[in-house]
C-alpha cells in the first residue's frame, strides 16, 4: 500500500489532457497556445506545475498535465483552455481532445522521488518549450538535431557526474541503443563520419552562451530536485535504480524536444556525447592542469 496518490481524476489535483494532433502543428500548438496558457495561470497563481510530453498511442497527440492550486477552479481552468484551443479545432489543427485519468508511473520513478519527478518533469518542460521557441524566433531550426546533446549533458552537470561518470553513463546508453537498433559495423563507420561532420557544431552547441543564458532561469530549481534525488541516493533511499531514473529523465526530454523518430534523435545523441566525452578525457589524462 503506497501512502502517495497515484490516480487523478477529474476534480482531483492533477488535470489531464490528451491533444490530438497532427506531428507538423504540435509545436505551434505548444508554442502558440500551451506556453502563453500556462505562463498565465501561472501569473495568476491559478496552477502550481505543467508539464507534457508526446506521444503517438493510438495516434499522435499531446500529453499535458498540469497541477491546480485550488481544485475549485477546475472548471475555469477548463474554460480558458477550451477557449484558447478553439481556433486550432476550428482549422482542424486538432481533431480531437480527451481529459483523462492521471496515473503515476510510480514503479518507474520511486514513491519517495515522485513529486520530485513531476518537478523535474515541469523545469524540463519550461526549458523544452524556451529552446523550441529560440529555434522558431530565430529560425534556427538546423541545430534541432544537435539539442539532445545539450539536454542530456545538462542533467549529467545538474546530478553532478565527473568526466568519466559522462562517459560511462553515455557508453552504456549508446551500447543499448547500439543492441536495439542492431547496429553494425558499417553503421558505425557511418556514425562516424556523421559525428566528424558535426565534430564543430558539437563543441558549439555545449557551449552555446546564449542556449546557457536562456536555460539559467530554470537551473537553480532544477538543480535543488536534483540534488534531492542525490541526497536519496547517499542515503541509500532510492526506490528504483539511480542509473534508470536519469536515463527516463533523459528520454522523456528528448521525447519533449522531437517531434518524431525520437528513438533515433536519443541514439545519436548519446554516441555522439560518448565520442565527445570520451576526447574530453583522454585530454584530461594527457594534458593534466
Amino acid at each position: 500500500m503506497t501512502n502517495i496518490q497515484r490516480s487523478f481524476f477529474v476534480g482531483d489535483k492533477w488535470l489531464y489532457y490528451k491533444i490530438f494532433c497532427g506531428h507538423s502543428s504540435s509545436n505551434k500548438i505548444l508554442l502558440d497556445i500551451l506556453k502563453p496558457l500556462n505562463e498565465e495561470f501561472i501569473s495568476n497563481k491559478i496552477i502550481t506545475q505543467w508539464f507534457f510530453i508526446r506521444y503517438n498511442d493510438p495516434s499522435n497527440h499531446i500529453r499535458y498535465r498540469i497541477k491546480l492550486k485550488d481544485e475549485n477552479n477546475i472548471g475555469k481552468v477548463i474554460l480558458r483552455i477550451n477557449e484558447a484551443l478553439k481556433e486550432f479545432i476550428k482549422h482542424e489543427f486538432i481533431w480531437n481532445i480527451q481529459i483523462d485519468t492521471y496515473n503515476r508511473e510510480i514503479e518507474r520513478y520511486g514513491e519517495n522521488t515522485m513529486e520530485i519527478s513531476e518537478s523535474i518533469f515541469f523545469n524540463d518542460s519550461r526549458i523544452i518549450l524556451t529552446l523550441l521557441d529560440l529555434l522558431e524566433t530565430n529560425n534556427e531550426k538546423h541545430i534541432l538535431s544537435l539539442l539532445g546533446i545539450k539536454i542530456i549533458d545538462f542533467y549529467l552537470e545538474c546530478f553532478k557526474f565527473s568526466p568519466v561518470e559522462k562517459l560511462q553513463f553515455c557508453e552504456s546508453l549508446k551500447s543499448a541503443f547500439y543492441n536495439e537498433f542492431g547496429i553494425n559495423k558499417l553503421s558505425k563507420k557511418q556514425f562516424d563520419m556523421l559525428y566528424n561532420d558535426n565534430n564543430d557544431k558539437i563543441n558549439n552547441i555545449l557551449t552555446d552562451k546564449k542556449i546557457n543564458k536562456l536555460i539559467i532561469p530554470y537551473k537553480k530549481e532544477f538543480i535543488k530536485n536534483t540534488s534531492q534525488i542525490l541526497d536519496i541516493k547517499n542515503d541509500n533511499a532510492l526506490e528504483v535504480n539511480f542509473n534508470n531514473l536519469l536515463s527516463s529523465y533523459i528520454h522523456m526530454s528528448i521525447n519533449r524536444l522531437f517531434s518524431g523518430n525520437n528513438r533515433m534523435h536519443e541514439l545519436i545523441s548519446y554516441d555522439f556525447l560518448w565520442r565527445y566525452y570520451k576526447k574530453i578525457n583522454y585530454q584530461i589524462i594527457n594534458n593534466p592542469s
